[in-house]
């Protein structure tokens, strides 16, 4: 088979950690299947002799640009050429026509967009994956929404036209999955919608990935032993500041790493994704002191999960990051920014941990979680590895792989 992966990216290691997940769960059902991958950051930051076993595939705006208007090609390519010969570190004219040129191969379509499809996300981050869906559907290639969060459609100014444009392409996808019950909801009830399922995160759903099924060589995995006891991490996102009151927030961080300290923990400070920042922030409240570190190391998604082991428990407001421990064994305090946070929680009966700082809420609730949660991380743990276990036993992979191997043969009639 091929099959394209949209709307993952390196940046945010949740995205990376869901093209990781799809790419295992692919070759596992078919080790030669051949996997294209169309990054939503920057193309050019993938090296010519990365490890990865995916074809990279630039997908940026002027590609959709090519594909849509067949009037502007030629003329297109001529311009790219000439622009490499002044920059040759310009996008070679055979790059820019890749996705054109690709689509008509494929077998399938599987977007891993964590949030993509809502108004609180960018105009063309919502227009690239309902373009990916009308693509493919013209070629009649299968698309799959892989597990993730939609909703809230309240669009407006030059987004205006959305909720049409999500009315008329969603019922082209073969299948679509829901994370949360609000975005089924809002899918089944506000557009009509048949096609759509609700199933767990992904990475929740199944085993860690084989590294062989995604790279030419072994993952480096060194990352920082603790030498330290009765370690929490500390885990934030920028999107709680952007959403929030940023000096409300650091003044809960204060409250939350008092209340650590003074229950003789060792508080570790760290990134799961783009959020140093905000680590440094946190880290600044109480400057030089020997319980609180910050750690400024970028981890991948496979550092992560080894170095998130070495915890009790987590406070953190990055999803993946809590996706992630939880597939560890490893609790969380979530002090998040959306309702998928508290629906990821319930999932393993760990909701009265979860909290939404952007919305009024009372700052001592959060502290006697933080209380509960130390007094009971041992019992947490146990909770959240029987969810586990639970939740791998209805993966949704076998269903989509149905999906794919029936369009196929459909194709080849």
């Amino acid at each position: 088979m091929k099959i394209l992966i949209t709307g993952a990216q390196f940046g945010n290691k949740g995205a990376q950690s869901l093209l990781f997940t799809v790419m295992d769960q692919l070759r596992r059902q078919d080790a030669d299947t051949e996997i294209y991958y169309t990054p939503v950051d920057n193309y050019k930051s993938y090296a010519p002799d990365h490890p990865f076993r995916f074809h990279l595939i630039f997908g940026g705006r002027d590609a959709h640009r090519y594909e849509t208007h067949p009037e502007l090609r030629e003329e297109m390519l001529a311009n790219q050429a000439e622009r490499r010969k002044q920059e040759p570190t310009a996008l070679a004219p055979e790059v820019l026509s890749g996705l054109h040129r690709l689509l008509p191969q494929l077998d399938g379509v599987l977007d891993v967009s964590g949030y993509a499809l809502t108004s609180k996300m960018a105009d063309f981050a919502n227009r690239r994956l309902l373009w990916h869906i009308a693509e493919a559907a013209r070629y009649g290639i299968p698309v799959i929404l892989l597990p993730q969060s939609f909703g809230p459609f309240h669009y407006a100014g030059e987004s205006a036209d959305l909720p049409e444009r999500i009315r008329e392409t969603l019922p082209l996808a073969a299948r679509i999955y829901a994370r949360e019950p609000e975005g089924y909801q809002l899918l089944t009830e506000e557009f009509g919608l048949s096609n759509v399922r609700q199933a767990p995160d992904l990475v929740l759903q199944t085993e860690p990935p084989d590294w062989r099924n995604l790279m030419t060589r072994e993952p480096d995995l060194r990352v920082p032993r603790l030498e330290t006891t009765g370690n929490v991490g500390v885990i934030p996102n920028t999107q709680t500041f952007l959403h929030g009151d940023e000096r409300a927030i650091l003044s809960l961080y204060r409250e939350l790493l008092a209340e650590l300290i003074r229950r003789g923990r060792q508080i570790w400070i760290f990134r799961h994704s783009e959020d140093l920042e905000p680590c440094k922030a946190i880290a600044a409240l109480f400057p030089d002191h020997p319980q609180v570190h910050l750690v400024e190391e970028e981890f991948s998604c496979f550092g992560y999960s080894a170095f998130v082991r070495q915890f009790d428990y987590i406070i953190a407001s990055r999803f993946h990051a809590v996706v992630h421990a939880y597939r560890e064994g490893i609790p969380a305090v979530i002090p998040g920014w959306a309702v998928k946070y508290r629906e990821l929680a319930a999932l393993l009966g760990q909701e009265a941990y979860a909290f939404d700082i952007t919305e009024r809420f009372d700052p001592r609730d959060l502290l006697r979680a933080v209380e509960r949660m130390d007094e009971r991380f041992r019992e947490e743990r146990d909770s959240i590895a029987a969810g586990i276990s639970r939740l791998r036993k209805h993966n949704c992979f076998p269903q989509c792989w149905e999906i794919l191997e029936r369009a196929k043969k459909e194709r080849r009639c």
